[in-house]
């Protein structure tokens, strides 16, 4: 299933960059949600 791919994608994204860098880890999340909120919908 690709919708699971892509969520399982941006959260490992999510997660790695909160560990590398707390200040993107805002931003990468707020994509993430952006992400899921449009995968939903598709």
């Amino acid at each position: 299933e690709p919708g699971s791919t892509v969520r399982k994608g941006a959260v490992t994204a999510m997660f790695s960059s909160q560990h590398l860098n707390p200040s993107t880890a805002c931003s990468v999340g707020a994509e993430a949600r952006i992400l899921m909120v449009t995968v939903s919908q598709l």
